[in-house]
């Protein structure tokens, strides 16, 4: 599952009558974000949920859950691996550890056989009053060379029912249980107390003490047993006749770790709200639903409200007093905040709050500068409020309110052209390139309404070069990806990056068997930087492409093809990076040796995505993917069918997302949005907002 915008391992169940019919995974468990507690700013480490080994205990479920915290540059693959204690009333929904979480099976001190990674069975073994936990760990991290590994099998020993336990010190303390009925027979406590004391109140259901049954009366425990009955002057049982009860537990320098009231026993659990509702973004007329799930004693009740005011059956709302409220055929008057009630007897819980965004699609051409008749569209800012692009022989900005702007041409230059845009310190910064005799690498600084001027950039040492791409953080930093014109291998390109802040332009190192012709093709707003190098092969273009990325630090970084790591043969290359630079897109061969392009997305790892091609007679083949929003989660780019030497067929603009797979734009604009463009044709995704709402 996807957590924070970084896929992750998580914690699926399936369950089945037929063992040979399995219905698909449903997620029940995946990291949060105090699981990346320890992750270091500014990377993409992370924790994943490796597996769980769940086991019938008592009345409930337990489980044992492997955490994996990925400290390598991907995420994904090095890192230690311990075990946690998660609990569960119906196998479904879980509770995680208070506190820090700490491991209910730690990993071994440096140095010891088991510091590395540990792996629980699948339940503990009985024996008398002692759990036995048999596990198998190693002396180094996950994704380690396994045949350098040292590892073995290890026991754990808890005592019977000792995961957990309520501990008071020299001050005391008490603890009260929820109602408690179908109690019987004597009272049986586990519990620690050599030095201290343990004694039991009964409540009844007004919390008063039942007379004989305070704890005055109790005689006190103070020893240690898994099994001791409790007992009070006048009675050795829980009183007959009353429902429902509580239990008062009162200690000094004790620890309890369970109790039994009887065979049938059962607590009034007053509502909690295990799943929340999500927000939720429709357009205007498609249908929206928001959901909870909830644990409590039955009966449970619910009752859904928008903007704090009941709802009821009727109109555009079913399903009000269910665990699911739906909307039908949203309208702009049904924007609101939703929220749901769940009561029993015992209490209630309200779920947090979810709202409801109804979207409505535009869709305008940009025009051309005065004197043209054309324009093109290269890129975008990441809150969507300026498009750059060309018109004519100049770049030109263009903003919803003031339309199109040409910026002119700087004086060294009779033609230019915009590769990028972003917003810096209010400031609109566009990257240019210009035909002028030195200094080809240009920027342009304004605003929509005022004017604006050129500066030239600095060359990448004597070379000049070209630009592709412009990313900033808002504030004090400007990235620019491009390639110089040669100097690199064999006279070839060099893929070469601009920093404002350092105020230069260099050449990262290419990876290992790696020469030019290489380029960056995109640049995030934390300054990753993705694009391709030739492998292998004789300057310079021999071998073959092959896509890669730089976070900062050389060498650049390969990633692999469809075919695996980089190969003479099979190539790749990347075309677009998110905002936050975690996902790239571009193309991978899928035929072996065949100059096909399969859509790609390398998400936060160096194996690709294959994304696919729009469904249709069309039988597209070949397409690629140019534009990611700000965490990679949705994908822009085209289609088209290739069969050489015949001429490609039309290109068609696609939009693909995890859930939603490959879509063409024009259909999906118009079955979702009712936006019919009946005069256009979308050929391609060049450019994406972060949010993903607004494309060119």
């Amino acid at each position: 599952s996807y957590v924070n915008g970084l896929k992750r391992r998580s914690v699926g169940l399936s369950t089945t009558t037929s063992i040979e019919s399995w219905p698909p995974l449903a997620l029940i468990l995946e990291p949060d974000t105090f699981d990346d507690r320890w992750v270091p700013a500014g990377t993409v480490q992370r924790t994943h949920l490796y597996g769980m080994s769940v086991f019938a205990y008592e009345s409930m479920y337990l489980g044992f859950l492997w955490i994996f915290r990925a400290t390598d540059a991907e995420g994904y693959y090095i890192g230690p691996v311990y075990a946690e204690l998660v609990s569960s009333r119906d196998g479904v929904n879980w509770k995680r550890e208070e506190g820090d979480r700490p491991p209910i099976l730690p990993l071994g001190a440096p140095g010891q056989w088991d510091d590395g990674q540990l792996y629980t069975a699948i339940a503990p073994v009985f024996d008398g009053n002692t759990l036995m936990v048999y596990y198998g760990a190693c002396d180094n991290v996950h994704g380690y060379a396994t045949k350098q590994l040292n590892c073995a099998i290890g026991l754990a020993t808890l005592r019977k029912d000792g995961f957990v336990s309520l501990d008071a010190g020299t001050s005391g303390g008490s603890v009260s249980t929820k109602s408690l009925v179908g109690v019987s027979s004597p009272l049986h406590v586990n519990y620690q107390a050599s030095g201290g004391w343990l004694k039991v109140e009964v409540l009844d259901a007004n919390g008063q003490i039942i007379p004989g049954y305070g704890e005055n009366d109790c005689i006190p425990l103070q020893s240690d047993s898994v099994d001791q009955v409790v007992t009070w002057q006048t009675h050795t049982e829980l009183p007959a006749g009353v429902s429902p009860i509580r239990l008062r537990f009162i200690m000094q320098n004790a620890s309890l770790y369970s109790f039994m009231a009887g065979p049938d026993v059962q607590p009034l659990d007053s509502p909690t709200v295990t799943r929340q509702p999500s927000n939720q973004t429709v357009a205007a007329g498609a249908d929206a639903s928001f959901a909870v799930q909830a644990t409590g004693t039955a009966p449970l009740a619910y009752q859904w409200r928008k903007n704090g005011r009941n709802l009821a059956d009727g109109g555009h709302y079913s399903g009000t007093h269910t665990t699911t409220l739906a909307i039908s055929m949203a309208e702009p008057a049904d924007v609101a905040t939703y929220t749901c009630v769940v009561s029993n007897p015992y209490g209630s819980a309200t779920s947090a709050e979810a709202r409801l965004n109804i979207t409505v699609a535009e869709f305008m051409g940009l025009g051309a500068v005065p004197g043209a008749t054309t324009s093109t569209a290269t890129g975008i800012t990441t809150d969507g409020s300026v498009v750059c692009g060309n018109s004519g022989n100049q770049p030109f900005i263009w903003t919803e309110g003031d339309g199109i702007k040409g910026l002119g041409l700087p004086g060294d230059s009779t033609s230019c052209s915009a590769a990028g845009v972003g917003v810096s310190n209010d400031s609109i910064v566009v990257a240019v390139n210009s035909n002028a005799a030195i200094y080809r690498a240009k920027r342009w600084d304004g605003n929509a309404a005022g004017p604006g001027a050129f500066s030239s950039l600095p060359r990448a040492g004597t070379l000049e070069w070209t630009a592709s791409g412009l990313g900033t953080d808002g504030t004090s930093e400007v990235w620019i990806s491009g390639s110089t014109i040669n100097g690199g291998d064999g006279n070839g390109r060099q893929a070469c990056r601009y920093r404002q802040s350092t105020g230069t332009t260099d050449l990262p190192t290419l990876p290992a068997n790696g020469h030019d012709n290489s380029d960056f093709h995109a640049v995030s707003d934390n300054g990753y930087f993705g694009g391709q190098y030739q492998h292998l092969g004789t300057a310079p273009t021999g071998g073959a492409r092959n896509a890669m990325r730089f976070t900062g630090v050389s060498p650049c970084q390969p990633l692999n093809s469809l075919f695996g790591s980089p190969s003479t043969k099979n190539e790749a290359a990347g075309k677009s990076i998110s905002r936050n630079g975690s996902v790239q897109g571009g193309w991978s061969y899928y035929i072996n040796e065949v100059f096909l392009y399969m859509p790609c997305v390398w998400v936060n790892s160096i194996a690709p995505t294959a994304v696919g091609f729009i469904p249709g007679s069309d039988n597209d083949n070949h397409g690629e993917i140019l534009a990611l929003n700000g965490n990679g989660s949705l994908a822009g780019g085209y289609s088209l069918h290739r069969s050489s030497p015949n001429p490609d067929g039309p290109k068609e603009a696609l939009i693909w997302d995890m859930a939603g797979g490959v879509r063409q734009l024009q259909g999906w604009l118009a079955s979702q949005y009712g936006l019919t463009l009946t005069d256009w044709t979308l050929q391609e995704i060049r450019g994406m907002s972060g949010d993903g709402l607004v494309l060119t």
